[in-house]
Parts: structure tokens; sequence; C-alpha cells
């Protein structure tokens, strides 16, 4: 994601190249849960199967909601920096009609996924860092239009914290 922002920093301009960004970001957010999900199928095997219905069930929402977000999506137009969200960049996909639906149900999900779908007690850690730094960035950065892009940027951080934390308790 970090590197869709860069080619879209690198491109400000509403041309082909920044809608084709756009595009390829939004398909990059949207499937990430999804990605997820097939991750815990394949790498942990024995809690997809303890907590299956969970897991299959939260997916099932997940794309069930994004097929009506996405209902209103296009075109999806440039991603720039606004007036509003400047000096930040504000995702074009992110705020088409209702945005909300999108907001509140993505870093749900992905709590709830990590926490049914890894191994004790990084599940705890990492779904908690999850939705505070989500919650932070929201209130930080809503009135512009950018915690989206600026909570990627926690995610980024968050495998290294828990290595820390892992790191620190084994000492």
């Amino acid at each position: 994601m970090q590197l869709i922002e860069y080619f879209l920093w690198t491109n400000n301009k509403c041309n082909l190249r920044n809608i084709t960004l756009s595009h390829i970001g939004a398909l990059i957010m949207f499937i990430q849960p999804i990605i997820l999900y097939l991750v815990i199928l394949y790498y942990n095997k024995e809690l997809y199967t303890k907590n299956k219905i969970k897991i299959n069930s939260i997916l099932i929402i997940y794309i069930i909601l994004l097929i009506i977000y996405c209902i209103n999506l296009f075109p999806i137009g440039c991603t720039s920096v606004t007036p509003i969200s400047s000096p930040y960049l504000q995702w074009s996909w992110f705020y088409k009609k209702n945005p909300e639906l999108l907001t509140l149900c993505f870093p749900i999900i992905l709590m709830i996924l990590m926490y049914y779908g890894l191994n004790k007690p990084y599940n705890l850690y990492i779904s908690l860092i999850c939705i505070l730094s989500f919650i932070v960035s929201f209130i930080i950065y809503k009135k512009q239009r950018a915690f989206g892009s600026l909570w990627c940027w926690f995610a980024v951080f968050i495998p290294m914290g828990v290595l820390l934390i892992d790191t620190f308790k084994n000492l």
C-alpha cells in the first residue's frame, strides 16, 4: 500500500496513471482481509479448524459489505491532495457514498480475523494494536480525510512492535 501511495505522490495530477494507481490501491486495500483469511487458512490450520465458523462468518460478512460498498464506488476518480486533506493524500476510493460502512467495517474485520486466526498471545496484541491505531488515526485525521492513509503507516510498525514485545518477554 505504501508503494502505491509513493507512486500517487509522484503523480499528484488527475490523469490516467493516477486513476489506474487509485484502482490498484483500492483493490489492494479491499483484498487485505481476504489475504489474511487465506494466510490463516494456509499457515494456521489448527486455529482455523477450531474457529472455522467464526472466521468464515466474518469473511462472508466482509465480502457482502464490500460488495454493497463497491456498488457506488465507480468511477473511482483521482487520489490527490485536496484542500481538506492537505498536506496528505485523500484516497479517492475511500470517500464515496456512505464511506462509514467501509470505515467501520475494515478495521473491525481485520481485528476479529487476527484475534481468531493468530496464536496466543499475539492474537490479542496485534488485534488490539490494530484497532487502537485505527482509533487514534481516525480521531486525529478524520477532518482531513486522511486517516486511512496514515493508519497504513501504523500497520507497517505493528509486526516490529510484536517482535519487540516477544523479545522483551523472553529476556
